[in-house]
């Protein structure tokens, strides 16, 4: 059997990020709301209706991973319930190939959506809620 799990919390390292990466912005703009409400003008819907007015509540930081869960199992997997992994929230989901024919290309799928689920849900929130922390 062959599967593949994640723990997903959100989280951003500056290591190795482009300064023009959303996140690498979303790092450096955690202590200006200025900033944070620019960052609103480029995130998807989801994300911009809550950086829109310059700062991440913990209420709205857990809407927000909560929104990535669930999109993660409307692409039809099974993530876990949220819970706590050294202060960030997060969700553990895992995809089984058994029976796939091509277990590679099912494995480029899952995390392919796991990864825009992330993306179009969490990433910003999640960067500038770690990052004032």
């Amino acid at each position: 059997m062959l599967a593949a799990a994640a723990f997903l919390s959100i989280s951003a390292c500056s290591n190795g990020l482009d300064p023009a990466d959303p996140a690498a912005i979303a790092m450096r703009a955690a202590d200006d709301p200025t900033a944070i409400a620019r960052l609103a003008e480029d995130a998807p819907a989801p994300q911009a209706a809550i950086l829109e007015d310059g700062q991440v509540s913990d209420a709205e930081y857990e809407q927000a991973v909560t929104a990535d869960r669930d999109c993660v199992s409307v692409a039809g997997f099974e993530p876990s319930e949220l819970r706590w992994n050294d202060g960030q929230l997060g969700f553990e989901v895992s995809a089984n190939y058994e029976g796939e024919a091509d277990p590679e290309a099912a494995d480029e799928a899952f995390l392919a959506a796991v990864d825009q689920c992330w993306k179009e849900h969490s990433k910003l929130v999640g960067t500038v809620w770690s990052a004032r922390k």
